[in-house]
């Protein structure tokens, strides 16, 4: 099973620049990335707490984390923060 921190980096960095490099567009959701995942009970939790916002050169990922702490994704540090 993946650990929910992997889990989010992977849908990051992996599914979401591969479709950029094949469409040349950031995808409009990532719900159907999400869903391919083999994710556990807290994998799937916090998957579906990431909200996904995308435009023609960049994406922001934002997600509600334990203890309701807000945090943004940087792809350059493949972190959240």
């Amino acid at each position: 099973m993946i650990h929910h921190g992997q889990t989010l980096k992977n849908i990051n960095l992996i599914e979401i620049e591969e479709h950029r490099i094949q469409n040349a567009t950031y995808p409009t959701d990532i719900k159907s990335i999400t869903k391919k995942l083999e994710l556990n009970y807290f994998g799937r939790y916090f998957a579906d707490k990431i909200e996904y916002r995308a435009n023609d050169s960049n994406y922001i990922l934002e997600a509600e984390m334990l203890f309701g702490k807000r945090r943004k994704f940087d792809p350059n540090n493949s972190e959240w923060k």
